[in-house]
């Protein structure tokens, strides 16, 4: 019998990250787990008033911050204490950045045990193809985080800080940047920011840490990256990947849109004073 000299490729098993869970549930149980604390949490300490929220309505609260969907059965500002708001911001970080993180290593994963041509077109799509290191692109993830935040809290701290003590103002202005950039919807005013319709710096400070949060971290990743043409744009837009193309355009399209039915429907001019 001829002996078969072709050298053959190995193949590797991916071997679950944990022995209990498989690497899709891992998230979940993620989630679940900073979900379940942050209720205990936020029944563990105090209200300002004394006594203590129920464990259904700390659940919520701890849900709702968890996923950033804004939902809040109380007002923020003065039924949590210090200790309370602050539980309740970690859940919105973490949750919010467990989100991108995720979404990121998705996609990344998308490019594993596909031919050269899928390949290709995840890469070109996606941005990051599969020889990307992931340690890097969830450290960048991080970092950019953090600088749009820091970012976004000292602009609110100017406005912030002529209204309020000095205390109050970096509360605030840490809590709606965060909040912001990671889409929550919470505020610790109760009246929102109403009172700050006609303000400028607080108005776009706000809509654009809602607008980096909202169109994630590869479109972020590939504009910081994007050399920009002066003399042709279109020749920058080409350079984008399908996916931040598409992300920009549907963004823009929505945004004006939106921005152009609520004067038409309110006739309203924006800032004025």
């Amino acid at each position: 019998m001829a002996k078969d000299f072709r050298r053959e490729t190995p193949r590797t098993k991916n071997k679950p990250l944990s022995p209990l869970l498989s690497p899709w549930q891992i998230p979940v149980a993620g989630f679940l787990g900073l979900i379940f604390l942050g209720a205990f949490l936020l029944c563990a300490f105090p209200t300002p008033g004394g006594g203590h929220l129920s464990f259904i309505d700390a659940l919520f609260m701890s849900t709702s911050a968890t996923c950033v969907t804004g939902l809040s059965l109380i007002d923020i500002g003065t039924q949590l204490s210090g200790w309370g708001q602050l539980v309740l911001l970690a859940e919105i970080q973490l949750g919010g950045l467990g989100i991108m993180i995720i979404s990121t290593v998705l996609l990344m994963m998308l490019g594993r045990g596909l031919s050269l041509r899928s390949r290709m077109l995840v890469q070109d799509t996606y941005t990051y193809g599969p020889t990307a290191q992931l340690h890097r692109v969830i450290k960048a993830v991080v970092l950019s985080t953090l600088v749009f935040e820091t970012l976004g809290a000292l602009l609110l701290f100017i406005r912030f800080s002529s209204q309020m003590n000095f205390q109050a103002a970096a509360v605030s202005s840490l809590f709606h940047a965060i909040s912001a950039f990671c889409n929550a919807g919470f505020g610790l005013f109760a009246d929102s920011f109403i009172s700050y319709q006609a303000d400028p710096l607080v108005n776009l400070t706000i809509t654009g840490l809602i607008i980096c949060g909202g169109i994630g971290f590869l479109v972020l990743y590939e504009l910081a990256n994007l050399r920009f043409h002066p003399g042709s744009l279109r020749h920058s837009w080409q350079h984008l990947s399908l996916h931040s193309k598409l992300v920009l355009t549907v963004t823009a399209v929505l945004l004006a849109g939106g921005t152009l039915f609520s004067w038409a429907a309110n006739g309203t001019v924006p800032f004025r004073a």
